[in-house]
């Protein structure tokens, strides 16, 4: 069953992308020092395959895409491109759920689909600096959102939540 929110019920719709700019001045300066070194100590073949394989994760980050959208029945997410359907989290089933601030190194390891050790669930976290905090199936299911506008997040969510 494909899980497709309804254009009509959409209160609040977030997409985020991996296009902080340090992240590919990062890439470019990691690729551009292995390239050199490839070219002055490996074969045509080995740098061939080095520029494929580089290429192949420009085209992975640039399909990455966290989506969030929140809507009169609750709150949907996907992580593309390992996540084609959308996943939901009806409000009925949510017990808890807060914004909290974060670091993404230090509580996740880092940014993308990540499981969290602190937190002991998986995480999304794109950039910025804040994230949704949901526990729902009556507590035995937790779940953190990264989100760059936390305040109608929650906004959202609270008055969803209590209809």
């Amino acid at each position: 069953m494909k899980n497709k929110p309804d254009a009509s019920r959409i209160l609040f719709k977030e997409s985020q992308r991996f296009d902080q700019p340090w992240l590919w001045l990062l890439m470019a300066a990691i690729f551009s020092v292995n390239l050199f070194l490839l070219v002055k100590l490996g074969s045509t073949t080995v740098v061939l395959l080095s520029v494929a394989i580089f290429l192949m994760i420009v085209i992975l980050f640039l399909l990455m895409k966290l989506e969030t959208i929140v809507t009169t029945t609750g709150i949907y997410y996907r992580f593309l491109p390992f996540q084609i359907n959308h996943r939901v989290i009806p409000y009925s089933s949510i017990t808890e759920w807060s914004v909290n601030k974060y670091n993404p190194l230090k509580d996740f390891g880092g940014w993308g689909m990540r499981w969290s050790v602190k937190y002991k669930c998986w995480a999304y976290i794109v950039k910025g600096r804040y994230g949704i905090n949901i526990v729902y199936d009556n507590g035995k299911k937790q779940i953190i959102l990264g989100t760059c506008h936390p305040e109608e997040l929650k906004q959202l969510i609270r008055t969803q939540g209590e209809k």
